[in-house]
């Protein structure tokens, strides 16, 4: 690591059932990731905010992108925060994935933190999901709407998985993030006609994602999942280009027709994804 450490830009680590990286390992490595911009540690339950917070610290000219995603429970964010805001190391962040281990931290001091640690950050691309397979993370709105209006003006990505949000705080996100094109969501099928009014609120949409709670998704058949995606785009913006629904991703065409006065109007379809870059199944992510 030390030939490379003065050229390496971008650094994943995923672990799986591997138990090698650890704290002292990435301490260890730090000294060699001062150029380091994108750094995303994925299934390391040995990893702490000991370990992150060094090698965020150890960084000269701040990362860009930082993912945590299964690190260890033990994860202490309050003092990563205080780590990180020390050393200014998200003073060039842009984007964040985290997830939230819902039985094992208090949650209302787990989003204060989270909504401090990313106040000086330049964030585009927000992301966060939790480790549990319910959908009713009692998340409080007011994690949503710090960061909203901290970032909204420059937030281009909303993505919150497993995680149910209120309409209020929906609302709030595609009205107040004027630059928003990709949003993630869990919505509940009743509540699928008001959160499309909201949708339908953020101009610059061009990828929607639903999921449904996970004790609703079985109760969908196909046809009637397209048909209510279709419903969707139709109040959405014209500038939304894909839309997906659980596990069921479709690009969005639209033909102008003409009516017998002469009048223009635009019927919406959905169709396959053209030559996708990867198959249509990964293009959902921690459905």
């Amino acid at each position: 690591m030390s030939i490379t450490g003065e050229t390496l830009r971008s650094l994943t680590i995923i672990c799986k059932a591997s138990t090698l990286v650890t704290d002292p390992f990435l301490v260890h490595l730090a000294p060699n990731l001062q150029r380091l911009e994108y750094l995303y540690i994925i299934g390391c339950p040995k990893v702490t905010h000991l370990g992150i917070g060094t090698v965020a610290s150890a960084n000269k000219s701040g990362l860009i992108g930082i993912g945590l995603e299964g690190v260890s429970q033990s994860f202490d964010m309050s003092a990563f925060k205080a780590t990180c805001l020390h050393n200014d190391a998200f003073r060039r962040l842009r984007a964040i994935t985290l997830t939230v281990h819902i039985l094992y931290m208090p949650l209302a001091e787990w989003t204060r933190d989270v909504g401090e640690l990313l106040s000086s950050a330049p964030l585009e691309l927000f992301s966060i999901y939790s480790t549990s397979a319910s959908t009713w993370t009692p998340v409080l709105d007011g994690l949503w709407k710090r960061v909203v209006a901290r970032h909204g003006q420059r937030l281009r990505r909303f993505s919150v998985h497993r995680m149910q949000i209120s309409l209020a705080a929906l609302e709030v996100i595609c009205s107040q993030c004027l630059l928003l094109e990709e949003l993630f969501i869990v919505v509940e099928q009743r509540e699928l006609d008001d959160a499309a009014r909201l949708f339908a609120l953020a101009k610059k949409l061009r990828t929607l994602h639903i999921n449904f709670p996970l004790s609703e998704s079985s109760m969908v058949s196909l046809p009637k999942l397209m048909e209510r995606a279709v419903s969707i785009v139709s109040v959405c913006s014209p500038t939304l280009a894909h839309i997906g629904c659980n596990t069921r991703v479709w690009q969005v065409k639209r033909t102008v027709h003409e009516d017998e006065n002469g009048e223009k109007y635009v019927i919406p379809a959905l169709a396959p994804q053209e030559n996708p870059d990867i198959p249509e199944q990964f293009l959902v992510i921690r459905a």
